[in-house]
C-alpha cells in the first residue's frame, strides 16, 4: 500500500486541514464572484433615452429641419405640428425635434447651424457665442413664469417642517425653476439638506410621478404667469415669482422668409399655450 495513503490514514488532523483549506478556496471564489455581480441602481427612476421626435416630409426637399427645446413635453406636439406644414415641405425632407439639458448645447452647435430653431435663453446663447446673432434671430419671446414647491400637504419653509422630508428635483443643474431656485429657498430659509433628502429625477413626469407616489414629499413646479397653474394652490408655495423663459431662435439665414417665420410661431404659440395647462 502506498506510503503517503497510509500517513493520510494515521493523521486525521491532515484530514480536516485539507478539508478546511479547500471550503476556504469556495468560500473565496463565491465571495469575489458575488462582487463581480453588477449591481442594481440607486434610483428607482431610471434615465430614459434622449427624447426625439422625427418625421419625413413629402416632397422633393433636401435636408432636416432641426428643433431644439427644453423640456421633452413640447416636443411630440412640436413634431406633429411642423410633420405637416407646408411651408416646410419640398425645402426641407424631414423634421427632427429633439429635446436636451441646457448645458449639452455647445458653441460649435450654434456656429455650425446644427439647429434651425431652438428654445434657450439670451445669456446663456451669450454665453457660448458672444456674437451668436450672426447666426441666430429671436423669434418669439416668452412670458415670464412663477416657480412653487409643491407638496402633498400645505408647504412649509422652516427646518423643523423639511426635517426628515425629501425633495424632488430635475437633475440638470443649470436648471433655473428645477434645480437652482428651489435650492436658493432652502438655503434663504436656512434650511440644510441631509443626505438623501434631495431626490433627483431627469424629467418633470417623474417629479410629478415620484409626489404622486409619495417617494417625495415635495417637488419642484412651475406656472406661467397669467394662467391658472395646473396644481392646488394650498398646497403650494411660491418661491419664485418672475422668472424669464428665455425666447425662440431661428436660423439668421431662415429669418429673412418672414411667411415661414409667421408660420412657425403660430406653431409655437399653439404648442405652449396647450402645454400650459398641463403639468410641467
Amino acid at each position: 500500500m502506498n506510503p503517503a495513503y497510509l500517513l493520510w490514514l494515521r493523521r486525521p488532523w491532515l484530514q480536516q486541514g485539507l478539508l478546511s483549506l479547500v471550503a476556504l478556496a469556495l468560500m473565496s471564489a463565491l465571495w469575489w464572484a458575488l462582487i463581480a455581480l453588477p449591481r442594481q441602481a440607486d434610483t428607482p427612476y431610471p434615465l430614459g433615452p434622449y427624447n426625439q421626435e422625427r418625421c419625413p416630409l413629402p416632397g422633393e426637399g433636401s435636408g432636416t429641419f432641426k428643433v431644439l427645446v427644453i423640456s421633452q413635453l413640447l416636443a411630440k406636439p412640436l413634431a406633429q405640428a411642423l410633420c405637416h406644414e407646408p411651408a416646410l415641405t419640398g425645402r426641407f425632407a424631414q423634421v427632427e425635434v429633439s429635446w436636451q439639458a441646457r448645458g449639452e448645447l455647445s458653441a460649435a452647435d450654434i456656429m455650425e447651424r446644427r439647429y434651425q430653431l431652438l428654445w434657450n435663453r439670451d445669456y446663456v446663447l451669450t454665453g457660448l457665442v458672444p456674437r451668436y446673432h450672426q447666426y441666430l434671430a429671436e423669434l418669439l419671446a416668452l412670458p415670464d413664469y412663477q416657480v412653487y414647491l409643491l407638496g402633498r400637504e400645505p408647504v412649509v419653509l422652516s427646518s423643523a417642517a423639511f426635517a426628515g422630508k425629501r425633495l424632488g428635483l430635475l437633475s440638470d443643474s443649470e436648471s433655473q425653476s428645477g434645480y437652482q431656485l428651489p435650492l436658493h429657498a432652502l438655503n434663504d430659509a436656512g434650511i440644510k439638506p441631509e443626505p438623501g433628502q434631495l431626490r433627483f429625477f431627469r424629467e418633470r413626469r417623474q417629479l410629478q410621478a415620484a409626489l404622486a407616489k409619495g417617494d417625495v414629499d415635495f417637488i419642484t413646479a412651475i406656472a406661467a404667469k397669467g394662467h391658472t397653474p395646473w396644481f392646488d394652490p394650498a398646497k403650494a408655495l411660491l418661491i419664485a415669482g418672475k422668472v424669464p423663459a428665455g425666447a425662440w431662435f431661428i436660423d439668421s439665414r431662415l429669418s429673412r422668409d418672414k411667411a415661414l417665420s409667421e408660420t412657425l410661431v403660430r406653431h409655437l404659440e399653439a404648442a405652449m399655450k396647450a402645454q400650459l395647462a398641463r403639468p410641467w
